[in-house]
């Protein structure tokens, strides 16, 4: 999630935010990957927007999550860094302020129903003991 302020109205015909992140594989394997949600900022007022967000559920051009590019298994990429970036048309200029960047994390009462979870399964297995 992150703030965005944009100061005027694009006068272009489309600027969209998006998210970059980059990865390295073992050995000096090293990629980048864009995910294929956006913000369409030609559509946004001047103003503050707070608690925007960009999945990465799915790269451009339909590839993986973020999760399946990044995670546990061998031979997967270890993330190294991320970039917002601006696609826009014409020579238009566009100005943004982007603040308060922040994941996303599970609430409080998600992670209290996991611990439960494993207390009870714990609990189990130790009374079949």
């Amino acid at each position: 999630m992150f703030d965005l302020t944009i100061e005027e109205a694009f006068a272009g015909g489309f600027a969209s935010l998006g998210i970059t992140t980059f990865g390295v594989a073992d050995g000096p394997t090293y990629n980048q990957f864009q995910f294929a949600e956006f913000v369409a900022l030609e559509a946004l007022a001047p103003g503050t927007y707070t608690d925007l967000s960009i999945s990465l559920e799915q790269t451009f051009g339909g590839g993986p999550s973020f999760n399946d590019l990044y995670g546990s298994e061998p031979g997967g990429y270890a993330a190294t860094g991320f970039q917002f970036f601006i696609n826009k048309s014409g020579t238009a200029p566009i100005t943004v302020y982007i603040d308060n960047v922040r994941a996303v994390v599970p609430e409080p009462a998600t992670l209290g129903l996991l611990g439960l979870g494993l207390i009870g399964g714990l609990g189990v297995r130790r009374r079949r003991n």
